[in-house]
């Protein structure tokens, strides 16, 4: 439960700690849509090929051997590219919703620990430590090679507020640019 209370933003930083988590989605959407438009270009290039193949087969020029060889390795190509593009295909509808209740569910995460069942205490420890997490008998200290990325962030920004005393960050301010590293994943765990 202490671990957790570890993740309590102050109330002043709240605003600026979405404000931060808006910016980031932002940018991971940016870099979403750059990475689906190489993909599309890629499956049209490689379509391309296959249609090549199919014509130099039709008029004869390479053998069925080699046409059905070349042309399943360009299918799989197409597929995995495929794969990728629905990889980038979510969105979220409302995303400032999304983002207040996200923060809201890590505000409150130690009660929800405290007055949660085994089944919700597990989930939890999940959303948190996706990867489980370690207590060392030798100095009472957590031990986890994996942090939520939200929560992984909000501890950032602790640590970069304490620093803050008077300036909060606004719209435009780049005072807090913390980019998450791997995506970011919402906290749900069914409450």
């Amino acid at each position: 439960m202490e671990l957790l209370e570890s993740y309590h933003l102050d109330e002043k930083f709240i605003a600026p700690f979405q404000m931060q988590i808006k910016k980031i989605f932002l940018l991971m959407k940016a870099r979403t849509f750059q990475e689906r438009s190489e993909n599309e270009h890629l499956i049209i290039e490689l379509e391309k090929e296959v249609e090549t193949l199919e014509e130099r087969y039709a008029y004869g020029k390479i053998e069925e051997a080699v046409f059905q060889k070349y042309r399943s390795r360009k299918q799989e190509e197409i597929e995995k590219v495929r794969s990728k593009l629905e990889e980038t295909k979510n969105e979220i509808s409302n995303l400032e919703m999304f983002i207040k209740i996200s923060v809201e569910i890590s505000q409150n995460i130690s009660k929800y620990w405290g007055s949660g069942n085994l089944d919700v205490k597990r989930k939890i420890q999940k959303l948190v430590f996706p990867e489980g997490i370690i207590l060392s008998t030798q100095n009472s200290q957590y031990l986890t090679s994996k942090v939520n990325s939200l929560f992984s962030l909000k501890l950032d920004f602790i640590r970069t507020s304490e620093d803050v005393k008077e300036k909060l960050l606004t719209e435009n301010d780049e005072e807090f640019s913390l980019v998450a590293e791997g995506g970011f994943e919402p906290p749900t765990f069914g409450l």
